[in-house]
This record gives C-alpha cells, structure tokens and sequence, in this order.
C-alpha cells in the first residue's frame, strides 16, 4: 500500500463522501485550462436538498447487482496525509479521486460496463490514476457478465488517453464538437477494451 494514499471500493452507505468530492471535482472543470468533464462549474448545485437526492441515487444504483440495469460501483482514492480526524471533518472524507463503473439501462447492453474517472489536479501525475485504474479493471475482470469496459476521454486530454493506451484500450470513434464547455468546442473519443478473451 502506499503510504500517501489507498483506494478502496465504496459500499452504498458511503456514497455521501463520493458524492461530495464529485462535486468539488467538477466544481474545478476547467482551471489551469483543462476540461475534462461537460459539467460546467456554474451547473454544479450547492443546494443540500440536490445533494441528499444525488446521494440517495446514487446508493441505490451501487446496491444493485451487476446484473441489473443502471448498475454502479464506486472506487475512491482516499488522502492518507491527513490524520483520521481531518478526514472525518470534510464532507468528502478525505477522497481526492474517483473511478466509477456503470452498467446501461438496457438488459441487451449488461455485458459492457461505462468507466469514468478523475482526480484532482495535485494528485495528477503521479501514478495514482494507473493504481486507480488497474484497480477498478480487476473488479470488472471477476464479473462474469462483464465483457466490456467502455469509455469516453476528450481528445485534447492526451495524458489520460496515454493512460487508457496502457491498459488496452482501443479508439473505437471520436465524435467531432461533442460539447462545448467553458467556451470549447471538444471532441469525444470513444475507447473500450475488451475485459475477457473471446469464448
């Protein structure tokens, strides 16, 4: 383990701590110049009501099996420099990144999973995102269901598409002006990796 920090899978009555570093990830979408979310700050909510509404959403889908439409599983990066009490009193628990996967809303698409992940920018850079990933993988690699892990990266992020390269992703499409976010217009590469050999 490192000593900096620990990645750990969220059960559903955690979703609270998760939900909460969501909101501070994209919160900060677009410093420094980097997009990396269609979230525009402006649209994140503060309201507490449309937080105890994400929350509650989203520990339900993270109850639901694998098996089951809409689907999630949460990974999180925790900060190991702050002491146990410094954790406790942040609202996001002292996570500084996320790797979540999702299953679709049809029962035909059960056999692929939709990968997103993020840190924060001082955790960048440091081989957290590769610890991050290899992790969340391993998981969906003992699903039986599951044969494929889909995902969409911003062209302009090509730190991230490095990252997806090394773990077998694969560009399979790019979708030119996607989103227009703070002013950009952004194309979307589509990538997916296949999570078990062919039977």
């Amino acid at each position: 383990m490192n000593a900096t920090y620990a990645i750990e899978r969220l059960d559903p009555e955690h979703a609270s701590s998760f939900v909460h570093h969501l909101r501070q990830h994209l919160a900060d979408n677009g410093a420094n110049g980097l997009v990396y979310s269609p979230v525009e700050p402006r649209e994140v909510s503060r309201s507490a009501l449309d937080m105890q509404r994400r929350v509650q959403s989203w520990s339900r889908c993270m109850a639901r099996r694998v098996q089951e439409t809409e689907w999630r599983r949460v990974f999180v990066v925790r900060d190991l420099t702050l002491t146990p009490v410094e954790r406790r009193q942040r609202p996001d628990r002292g996570v500084v990144g996320h790797l979540d996967l999702r299953g679709g809303t049809l029962p035909a698409e059960l056999h692929r999973c939709q990968l997103a992940m993020g840190l924060y920018a001082e955790w960048r850079g440091r081989g957290v995102g590769h610890a991050l990933l290899e992790e969340g993988l391993a998981w969906a690699r003992q699903q039986p269901s599951l044969q494929w892990a889909d995902l969409g990266v911003f062209s302009h992020n090509l730190a991230a598409m490095h990252l997806y390269r090394c773990f077998g992703f694969r560009e399979v499409g790019r979708v030119e002006d996607r989103f227009e976010v703070l002013g950009q217009r952004i194309e979307d590469v589509q990538m997916t990796v296949r999570l078990r050999s062919a039977d």
